[in-house]
């Protein structure tokens, strides 16, 4: 998870977000959510039963607020990389079949943060951003 933990004065922002890709949906591999257009879904623990079924390395441990990986200011937020260079060092984990990179442009509140706690393929200093809006998506 994301170490989402300033406000920016920001009002729109471009991320790069590595997704599970199943049936012509996009769900985030942490969280879990699908990715749609309009207010970022919070995530729940509906969606993580249901996706953790779908996606067995869904972040279960990042909904218990008594974990390490748990971050409030996450919620009702997309999050991604200021740089498209770092998703796909992410795949090595994942299934690589279902795996692509989403380039998602963000409104609303924008918050700023650092990779602390994403993976070790990933530097700490990777810029991340989450935002309240998902104002488009492409797969790329």
């Amino acid at each position: 998870m994301c170490n989402i933990n300033k406000k920016s004065k920001l009002k729109a922002v471009t991320i790069y977000k590595a997704v599970y890709k199943h049936n012509g949906k996009y769900y985030s591999y942490f969280a879990g959510v699908e990715i749609k257009i309009g207010k970022a879904q919070k995530q729940t623990q509906k969606i993580l039963e249901t996706n953790s079924r779908l996606m067995p390395f869904v972040w279960l441990q990042s909904y218990d607020i008594q974990n390490d990986l748990y971050n409030k200011n996450m919620i009702g937020k997309c999050s991604g990389f200021k740089s498209a260079k770092y998703p796909k060092r992410l795949f090595s984990e994942w299934d690589g079949s279902r795996a692509c990179i989403l380039k998602i442009e963000l409104e609303g509140e924008i918050m700023i943060g650092d990779a602390t706690k994403v993976a070790d393929e990933i530097p700490n200093s990777a810029v991340t951003y989450a935002g309240t809006i998902i104002k488009s998506f492409k797969e790329i």
